[in-house]
Protein backbone atom coordinates (compact mmCIF):
# COMPACT_ATOMS: atom_id res chain seq x y z
CA UNK A 1 0.00 0.00 0.00
CA UNK A 2 1.64 3.34 -0.84
CA UNK A 3 1.79 6.20 1.42
CA UNK A 4 -1.19 8.05 -0.18
CA UNK A 5 -3.69 5.41 0.74
CA UNK A 6 -2.26 4.89 4.11
CA UNK A 7 -2.87 8.46 4.97
CA UNK A 8 -6.08 8.78 3.20
CA UNK A 9 -7.05 5.34 5.54
CA UNK A 10 -5.37 7.01 8.68
CA UNK A 11 -7.30 10.93 7.72
CA UNK A 12 -10.78 8.86 7.13
CA UNK A 13 -10.38 6.90 10.94
CA UNK A 14 -9.60 9.72 12.10
CA UNK A 15 -12.38 11.91 10.84
CA UNK A 16 -14.81 8.88 11.89
CA UNK A 17 -13.19 8.85 15.41
CA UNK A 18 -13.71 12.78 15.87
CA UNK A 19 -17.07 12.48 14.52
CA UNK A 20 -19.85 12.86 17.19
CA UNK A 21 -23.37 13.82 17.67
CA UNK A 22 -24.80 15.37 21.23
CA UNK A 23 -28.02 15.61 22.18
CA UNK A 24 -29.30 17.45 25.24
CA UNK A 25 -32.63 16.73 27.18
CA UNK A 26 -33.64 18.90 30.05
CA UNK A 27 -36.80 18.63 31.97
CA UNK A 28 -38.54 20.34 35.25
CA UNK A 29 -41.53 18.97 37.12
CA UNK A 30 -43.57 20.27 40.12
CA UNK A 31 -44.17 24.30 40.64
CA UNK A 32 -42.03 27.07 38.98
CA UNK A 33 -39.48 28.81 40.70
CA UNK A 34 -41.49 32.29 41.14
CA UNK A 35 -44.56 29.87 42.76
CA UNK A 36 -42.16 28.37 44.96
CA UNK A 37 -40.55 31.76 46.42
CA UNK A 38 -45.23 32.93 46.68
CA UNK A 39 -45.37 29.45 48.72
CA UNK A 40 -42.73 30.83 51.04
CA UNK A 41 -43.19 34.19 51.05
CA UNK A 42 -47.06 33.78 51.80
CA UNK A 43 -46.24 31.28 54.55
CA UNK A 44 -48.14 28.75 52.58
CA UNK A 45 -44.55 26.60 52.64
CA UNK A 46 -43.11 26.65 56.11
CA UNK A 47 -39.40 27.83 57.34
CA UNK A 48 -36.17 26.84 58.16
CA UNK A 49 -37.40 27.20 61.81
CA UNK A 50 -40.23 24.78 61.79
CA UNK A 51 -40.41 22.69 58.61
CA UNK A 52 -37.56 20.52 57.12
CA UNK A 53 -37.04 20.19 53.05
CA UNK A 54 -36.26 16.49 52.02
CA UNK A 55 -33.95 17.22 48.71
CA UNK A 56 -31.96 15.08 46.69
CA UNK A 57 -30.52 13.62 43.16
CA UNK A 58 -30.77 11.34 40.64
CA UNK A 59 -34.05 11.09 39.84
CA UNK A 60 -36.56 13.06 37.44
CA UNK A 61 -39.80 12.08 39.40
CA UNK A 62 -39.88 11.90 43.19
CA UNK A 63 -43.60 11.25 44.79
CA UNK A 64 -43.28 10.68 48.52
CA UNK A 65 -46.65 9.99 50.69
CA UNK A 66 -46.89 11.51 54.34
CA UNK A 67 -47.79 8.67 56.77
CA UNK A 68 -48.36 10.59 60.04
CA UNK A 69 -51.95 10.91 61.18
CA UNK A 70 -51.70 14.09 62.60
CA UNK A 71 -50.61 15.53 59.73
CA UNK A 72 -52.88 13.91 57.27
CA UNK A 73 -52.01 11.43 54.52
CA UNK A 74 -50.88 12.93 51.33
CA UNK A 75 -49.16 12.45 48.40
CA UNK A 76 -45.86 15.24 47.84
CA UNK A 77 -44.55 15.64 44.37
CA UNK A 78 -40.79 16.69 44.39
CA UNK A 79 -39.95 20.05 42.27
CA UNK A 80 -37.49 18.29 40.33
CA UNK A 81 -34.90 19.66 37.77
CA UNK A 82 -32.22 17.72 35.91
CA UNK A 83 -30.30 17.55 32.33
CA UNK A 84 -29.90 14.25 30.18
CA UNK A 85 -26.70 14.09 28.32
CA UNK A 86 -25.95 11.37 25.10
CA UNK A 87 -22.80 11.99 23.25
CA UNK A 88 -22.90 9.56 20.02
CA UNK A 89 -18.73 8.75 19.49
CA UNK A 90 -19.14 6.74 16.10
CA UNK A 91 -21.38 4.11 16.93
CA UNK A 92 -21.05 4.25 21.16
CA UNK A 93 -23.48 6.34 22.86
CA UNK A 94 -22.50 7.88 26.08
CA UNK A 95 -25.02 9.08 28.58
CA UNK A 96 -25.34 11.25 31.84
CA UNK A 97 -27.95 12.37 33.99
CA UNK A 98 -27.93 15.13 36.58
CA UNK A 99 -30.75 15.82 38.27
CA UNK A 100 -32.30 17.69 41.59
CA UNK A 101 -35.10 17.04 43.47
CA UNK A 102 -36.71 18.79 46.57
CA UNK A 103 -40.12 17.99 48.44
CA UNK A 104 -42.04 21.11 49.74
CA UNK A 105 -41.26 22.23 53.37
CA UNK A 106 -43.06 19.66 55.31
CA UNK A 107 -43.62 19.64 59.64
CA UNK A 108 -41.47 18.26 61.92
CA UNK A 109 -42.74 14.63 62.88
CA UNK A 110 -43.75 14.04 58.91
CA UNK A 111 -42.78 10.20 58.21
CA UNK A 112 -42.13 9.73 54.58
CA UNK A 113 -42.38 7.08 52.22
CA UNK A 114 -41.20 7.01 48.58
CA UNK A 115 -44.24 6.09 46.50
CA UNK A 116 -43.11 6.80 43.28
CA UNK A 117 -39.35 7.17 42.35
CA UNK A 118 -38.37 7.56 37.96
CA UNK A 119 -34.14 7.77 37.07
CA UNK A 120 -32.88 7.96 33.91
CA UNK A 121 -31.24 5.01 32.92
CA UNK A 122 -29.49 5.89 29.16
CA UNK A 123 -31.64 7.30 26.99
CA UNK A 124 -34.82 5.53 28.45
CA UNK A 125 -36.72 5.97 32.25
CA UNK A 126 -36.59 3.78 34.54
CA UNK A 127 -40.14 4.32 37.05
CA UNK A 128 -40.49 2.65 40.15
CA UNK A 129 -43.74 2.25 42.44
CA UNK A 130 -42.94 1.04 46.11
CA UNK A 131 -46.04 1.46 47.57
CA UNK A 132 -47.41 2.65 50.65
CA UNK A 133 -45.84 0.57 53.40
CA UNK A 134 -43.41 1.79 55.79
CA UNK A 135 -41.25 4.96 56.11
CA UNK A 136 -38.20 6.24 54.46
CA UNK A 137 -37.73 9.33 56.54
CA UNK A 138 -38.64 10.35 59.20
CA UNK A 139 -38.20 14.41 59.61
CA UNK A 140 -37.12 14.78 63.41
CA UNK A 141 -35.70 18.46 63.20
CA UNK A 142 -36.30 21.39 61.19
CA UNK A 143 -34.05 22.28 58.02
CA UNK A 144 -32.36 20.66 55.67
CA UNK A 145 -32.70 16.84 55.18
CA UNK A 146 -30.55 15.08 52.43
CA UNK A 147 -32.30 11.40 50.87
CA UNK A 148 -29.22 9.47 50.31
CA UNK A 149 -30.60 5.93 49.00
CA UNK A 150 -28.48 6.10 45.88
CA UNK A 151 -25.87 8.74 47.11
CA UNK A 152 -24.92 7.42 50.62
CA UNK A 153 -21.26 9.09 49.97
CA UNK A 154 -23.12 12.43 49.58
CA UNK A 155 -21.24 12.78 46.50
CA UNK A 156 -24.17 14.76 45.07
CA UNK A 157 -25.51 16.59 47.99
CA UNK A 158 -23.56 20.22 47.03
CA UNK A 159 -24.42 20.00 43.82
CA UNK A 160 -28.43 19.53 44.97
CA UNK A 161 -27.92 22.46 46.85
CA UNK A 162 -26.87 24.62 44.61
CA UNK A 163 -29.27 23.95 42.37
CA UNK A 164 -32.27 24.26 44.35
CA UNK A 165 -30.89 27.51 45.92
CA UNK A 166 -32.29 29.23 43.04
CA UNK A 167 -35.83 28.03 44.07
CA UNK A 168 -35.29 29.42 47.66
CA UNK A 169 -33.71 33.11 46.70
CA UNK A 170 -34.57 35.67 49.05
CA UNK A 171 -36.07 33.40 51.38
CA UNK A 172 -35.24 31.96 54.95
CA UNK A 173 -34.44 28.89 53.07
CA UNK A 174 -31.53 30.34 51.01
CA UNK A 175 -29.64 31.29 54.09
CA UNK A 176 -29.92 27.72 55.05
CA UNK A 177 -29.14 26.27 51.77
CA UNK A 178 -26.08 28.65 51.92
CA UNK A 179 -25.20 27.44 55.30
CA UNK A 180 -24.85 24.07 54.31
CA UNK A 181 -22.88 24.53 50.83
CA UNK A 182 -20.40 26.74 53.05
CA UNK A 183 -20.12 23.20 55.74
CA UNK A 184 -20.00 20.65 53.03
CA UNK A 185 -17.30 23.13 51.22
CA UNK A 186 -15.17 23.22 54.75
CA UNK A 187 -15.76 19.50 55.35
CA UNK A 188 -14.24 19.16 51.80
CA UNK A 189 -11.02 21.02 53.30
Amino acid sequence: MNKTKMICIAAALAAAILCTSCMTTTYRAGESKSDCKKNVGAGTWGSPKNTAVVFGSEYTNFIVLQQNPKFGYKLYQAQVLGKTTSNLIVIVTLTSTTSMFFVQPLSVGSELKVYEQTKMLGTSASREYLGIGGVDVKITKPGLVYYDANDPGHKNELASLKAMQSYFTGTDWETAITNRMQEIENEKK
